[in-house]
């Protein structure tokens, strides 16, 4: 293998590390952050990208490949494709788009159990409507303003309001948490477990 074989196979591993840490974030979440490791997906895909432009960048500055820098029309034409394709995915019923808020919610709930450690198996253990009675005071504005902790299920350290829309997100992730766990023992009493 020559040095040029060699630089365009560091790019090819690039490609693949990109490629790799995406299917990660589709698997665990944007935020999911793995043990022992403090950054996102998020971060990470950024960082498998600035390798790799790195490597391009070596490969144009030594003249293997053309130097380039993507013309915003041909961005453009890119995006078009891709909305193109989008749109026969949507067609086919391959494309089911969730609302930002949907989304967010999504992410909170991975969040919770990815970065907080609240597991399936942690959720079970709160069995007297815990989370819902959590979601309803991150829900409640005008509620929180007036009781405080009056009513919050757990310790002080875990009410964390921020704004409206964020303080929703929670909620909404917190009536998840707490369905899955209604669900979970509805079928361990049809299991028999």
């Amino acid at each position: 293998m020559n040095r040029q074989e060699h630089l365009l196979e560091c790019l090819s591993e690039e490609c693949n590390e990109v490629g790799q840490r995406v299917s990660k974030a589709l698997r665990f979440g944007l935020c999911e952050k793995q043990r022992n490791q403090p950054f996102t997906n998020r971060d990470r895909i950024v960082g498998e990208l600035k390798d790799l432009f790195a490597v391009a960048t070596i490969l144009m500055d030594e003249g293997v490949i053309e130097a380039f820098i993507p013309a915003p029309d041909e961005v453009g034409a890119k995006r078009a494709k891709i909305e193109r394709y989008m749109e026969i995915a949507r067609a086919e019923g391959a494309l089911q788009e969730s609302s930002r808020a949907a989304t967010d919610l999504l992410e909170e709930r991975r969040r919770q159990i990815m970065v907080e450690g609240w597991t399936p198996e942690h959720d079970d253990a709160h069995d007297n409507g815990e989370m819902a009675d959590a979601a309803a005071l991150y829900a409640s504005m005008r509620v929180r303003h007036i009781t405080g902790f009056a009513t919050w299920p757990w310790d002080a350290k875990w009410w964390k309001p921020t704004n409206p829309r964020r303080d929703l997100v929670k909620a909404g992730a917190l009536i998840v948490a707490e369905i899955e766990r209604i669900d979970r023992a509805a079928d361990k009493k049809v299991g028999g477990a």
